[in-house]
């Protein structure tokens, strides 16, 4: 959870006390803060040591560089989007299809936040040319499909470990992919009118196996 223990790729020794571990926290939010508004790019260490008003130094005692602060940035938000995830199925008290549900309206109404989809779709962006997001990435993926086949396999016992992964790894895609056509921002086209409601049906069909053999 955040904030829970010291940060990823904060520099061995530091935030191991309390103090410590509250003034990555507020490193961290300012940082976020400052991706959301501006993106990565324009974003230095300098300006985050001057939006927390700390000296450079004092920041790099932490962070050495900007790609290590990012690193922790991104795990702090997989690790806060894991205990949403898991909230969202808890909540569901009905059916193993009303839990799935749950979990897929939960992915969509966060694909209607700013902060979700600048911080995705930047991490996007760099993982495709840095190993250590893109490895952080990946992490991220296995779990949200491991959530995912989860639910699946509680919807379709007989499908199979293998099958539910599979299932699973649509699923993501889908609801990845639906969130360039529908997340923060972006232009409501009249064509998809009911988009959503139809990718939560596609869901439920893909945990019952309905489309693939």
């Amino acid at each position: 959870m955040p904030g829970a223990e010291k940060s990823p790729s904060t520099r061995p020794g530091t935030a191991v006390r309390e103090k410590g571990q509250r003034r990555v926290e507020e490193i961290l939010d300012i940082a976020t803060n400052l991706i959301i508004a501006d993106g990565y790019g324009p974003v230095t260490m300098r300006g985050i040591a001057d939006a927390a008003d700390i000296r450079l130094s004092n920041l790099q005692y932490y962070f050495r560089t900007k790609e290590d602060l990012l690193a922790a940035l991104l795990q702090r938000a997989i690790e806060a989007y894991q205990v949403a995830l898991e909230a969202a199925g808890r909540r569901s008290r009905g059916s193993p299809q009303a839990r799935l549900r749950q979990i897929i309206e939960y992915l969509l109404r966060d694909q209607e936040t700013k902060a979700s989809c600048q911080i995705f779709w930047e991490m996007w962006a760099l993982a495709g040319r840095d190993p250590a997001i893109a490895k952080i990435m990946d992490h991220y993926y296995d779990y949200y499909i491991e959530e995912i086949a989860s639910a699946i396999a509680q919807v379709s016992p007989g499908l199979g470990k293998r099958k539910a992964k599979r299932q699973a790894g649509l699923i993501v895609a889908l609801i990845e992919g639906a969130s360039l056509l529908r997340g923060y921002g972006k232009r409501r086209r009249s064509a998809l009118a009911g988009f959503e409601r139809a990718i939560e049906e596609l869901c439920q069909q893909l945990a019952k196996d309905e489309l693939t053999q």
